[in-house]
């Protein structure tokens, strides 16, 4: 997956993706800003890798908008920007109707984290279109993060590139309050 953060104009994502193309990449991540859904969805026509977006979009109608305008062949909605669990829920299940695969975005702390985690078990069953069933990717941040790190006593972890959902209560994590007071400035 290459991820450009939004960064390119209409040509320069264009003449990225043409590259992307001839790699084999698994998909091309907001390759621009997160304006057009009709240059969105023209990227998408001109390009074989498959073009993900919406991790910053925060209604549900623009999510149901890009779903249903095919603005986007795979759709990332971050629980902490869309709402929460429930709305991405929702979100899920519009991708599902449309045929859109559905990759939650994560990049945040150890709760957003959770969150994200919670929300990919849950929806795992939405992603078999048949014969080929498509694994729903969690996004995991493997970059040193002290203020994830080491605020938590017990969260979700990553073992052999696989995270099993917590099954304690609530979103499965325990803070370290006292861990959390080296971080605050006063």
């Amino acid at each position: 997956m290459v991820d450009a953060n939004q960064s390119y104009n209409f040509q320069a994502a264009l003449k990225v993706g043409h590259a992307l193309d001839e790699l084999g990449v698994e998909w091309f991540e907001e390759p621009m800003a997160w304006l057009s859904l009709s240059a969105y969805r023209e990227l998408g026509n001109r390009l074989k890798t498959p073009i993900a977006g919406g991790e910053v979009e925060t209604s549900l109608m623009g999510f149901f908008e890009s779903v249903r305008q095919q603005a986007v062949q795979i759709i990332q909605p971050d629980p902490a920007l869309c709402g929460g669990i429930t709305p991405a829920l929702h979100i899920a299940s519009v991708a599902k109707a449309f045929e859109v695969a559905f990759m939650p975005h994560v990049f945040d702390g150890i709760i957003g984290l959770s969150a994200g985690l919670h929300l990919t078990a849950g929806v795992s069953h939405y992603a078999d279109w048949g014969l080929v069933p498509r694994p729903v990717i969690l996004e995991w941040d493997a970059t040193e993060n002290p203020m994830r790190d080491r605020i938590v006593i017990r969260g979700p972890e990553l073992k052999d590139g696989l995270v099993n959902a917590p099954d304690t209560p609530g979103l499965g994590v325990e803070l370290d309050r006292d861990a959390i007071q080296a971080f605050l400035i006063s």
